[in-house]
This record gives structure tokens, sequence and C-alpha cells, in this order.
């Protein structure tokens, strides 16, 4: 079956990549990533708990920034990344549909497009799915070929508007070229959530401190990496997730033997459901095991999300100690780039706008 790259899917996982890329070492621990040193095959079998009670006491101030706007440094607030979440599958799906036409296919077929692919039978899991690792898994078994472009192409209705193969064909080879073209479209606002990509701009004393920004706010992503107190930190988190009766070597081994476990469990089920909220017509062992995996990892990141405290206020105290060395002695180069950024902001909302 033709796997398709679908608008909404593509600009989505492309801003969660950058977003992540602008996140500091603490916050990159990505699910699916094990620790070289310690495996999946460390989480110490038969004696993890089912059930998680964390053994910290901390607790988070009211307001809980992300790590992009807590330090000197940083230029937009979190809530405006949130704003580009919600608004770049939108505007990649508008970009596409007016590719589309103005490759020369009609306004129904476009349509029928659009609608197709705004009805996907997957959809949002209603239940708690932790970290979303299972979830992953069992959409990864269930149809490792299809996309919600497949079942359009495959809908007799959609098929109808297109004289013969050839033409629905032509529409597919056209549609990805859409895509790849709505996504370079935002490639000029990448620094806006990436702040070390590297931007070109005519002024010169506009682009040495554009260059300094991107240096420095690598440097201080590796300084962070390496202080002290974020080094205890995550070694606190080690221990609080044992005391919760969980054993890892970092947040990276949790992710990673979570991740094969699910892979395990769905690699034994009689059946695949496609997803954890489709699980009428499993067996009864099928729905046992799919659940009882699923409580696990639920249990695990609530006690992994009680023993991140230690972690994030580390991490916020350190980012705002050596981000504010830095300002202090740049204050000319990052007045430039405030106002660069915050007018490339306000040119990225207008672009985002039907």
């Amino acid at each position: 079956m033709r796997r398709h790259v679908t608008a909404p899917a593509a600009v989505v996982l492309v801003l969660l990549t950058l977003v992540a890329g602008a996140c500091s070492v603490a916050s990159q621990e990505q699910p699916g990533i094990v620790d070289p040193t310690t495996t999946a095959g460390s989480v110490e079998s038969g004696t993890i708990a089912t059930t998680a009670t964390s053994t910290s006491t901390s607790t988070l101030p009211p307001e809980s920034p992300s790590p992009l706007n807590t330090g000197a440094l940083s230029i937009l607030p979190a809530d405006e990344f949130e704003f580009l979440m919600n608004a770049a599958s939108r505007k990649t799906g508008e970009l596409t549909a007016t590719c589309l036409l103005g490759e020369g296919f009609s306004e129904e077929q476009v349509r029928s497009y659009q609608e197709r692919l705004a009805v996907d039978p997957v959809g949002t899991p209603t239940v708690d799915t932790g970290f979303g690792l299972l979830e992953m898994s069992l959409l990864n078994a269930s149809a490792p070929e299809s996309t919600p472009a497949d079942r359009v192409s495959d809908a007799p209705g959609f098929n109808s508007l297109f004289v013969d193969d050839t033409e629905r064909a032509a529409f597919w080879a056209a549609e990805q070229s859409c895509i790849i073209g709505a996504i370079d479209s935002f490639s000029r606002y990448q620094i806006l959530v990436r702040p070390s990509a590297q931007v070109k701009v005519e002024d010169e004393e506009l682009q040495r401190a554009l260059n300094w920004y991107a240096d420095v706010r690598a440097e201080v992503e590796e300084q962070i990496g390496r202080d002290s107190e974020l080094v205890e930190a995550r070694q606190a988190w080690v221990d609080c997730m044992v005391g919760a009766g969980y054993r890892f070597g970092s947040k990276e081994s949790m992710y990673g033997a979570l991740q094969l476990e699910g892979d395990r469990v769905v690699g034994s089920l009689d059946s695949i459901p496609a997803s954890i909220d489709d699980l009428s017509a499993s067996s009864p062992a099928d729905r046992e095991s799919v659940l009882a995996q699923l409580d696990r990892e639920v249990a695990i990141k609530g006690a992994s999300d009680a023993c991140d405290v230690p972690i994030i206020l580390a991490e916020r105290a350190a980012r705002q100690r050596i981000e504010s060395v830095y300002a202090a002695e740049n204050a000319v180069q990052l007045a430039l780039v405030t106002d660069y950024l915050t007018a490339l902001y306000r040119e990225l909302v207008e672009f985002m706008e039907p």
C-alpha cells in the first residue's frame, strides 16, 4: 500500500522536532532513546512495583513555564509555542490545498481530499495513555503502511472524482510535492522555536548579533547540561523512582524500556487493535495484556512526573543563572535579536492567519 505524508501530521512533527531541539539537555530525553549505560535489561524484573508512590515532597511554583522562556536570553513566552503547534497543521493544509488547485485539480477533488483526511478513524485516545508509547506500538503494528491519505485513496467516492488511475496517480504525486512546499514555507521561522538555528540577513550588524545568539544558545545548553545541581537532580530522580518502586538508570532508559515492553506486548497479541480505544474485538487475554501494560505505563509516568520536580527546578535555576551572565555582557546584541525575533513572530502570526 502506498505511504503518503499528510500535511497536518507532517508539520506537527516538524515543529515538535524543532521545539525539542530548542530545549535544554535535560528536556531532550525523548521516548525511544535508550541510555547506552543502562539498557532496558537493567530494569530489575520481578522487583518493579505496580503502583507508584513518589517519595518527593517538593512542589512546583504555580507558574511552571517551559525551559524555553525562563532565562534572560529567551524571547517568546511558552504559550506562543502552543499557538505555533495549533496553527501549523491548519496552515499547512490550506497551503497544500491551494497548491493542488494551482496544479489544475478541481475544487471538488481538493475539497473531498480535505474532508476525508479530516475524518481519521484512529483519533485521539479517550483514556490516559501515559507517555503514549504503548499507543504508538499499537498504531505502528496495526497498519505500518497505512496513513490517512491511504484511506482517502481507498475511498470509492473519492476515486470516482478522477477520470482514471493516471489522473489519480498525478494527484498523489502533486500532493506530496505540495506538502513539501508547504513545510518549506515555515523554514524562515525556525529560529523562533530553535534558537541555535543559523539565519541569514542583509544587515551586517544584525547578522553578527544573530550569529552570536545562535552560538550562545548552544553554549548555554551545554553548560546547563553540565551544571552540578542539575546532575544531582537527575540522580535524585533515579533515587525517587527507586522509592516509588521503579529502577531506571535515567529517564532515557525508562522511555526505552517502556517502548520495548510495549512492542513485546503488541507482538504477542492474537489480533492488533487500531488503538487503545479499540479493544472491543480483542480476546480477553489480549485485552488483559494491553490494559496491564497501559496501567504500568501510566503509573510509571505518574511517578516520573512527581520525581521530575528537582530536575525542573534545577534546570530553571541553572538557565536563569547562566543566561543572565551572557545577557548582561551582550546587551546590545540581545536587543537587536529581540527586536528581530519579535517582528518575525508578528510576521508569522499574520502568515498563519486563514
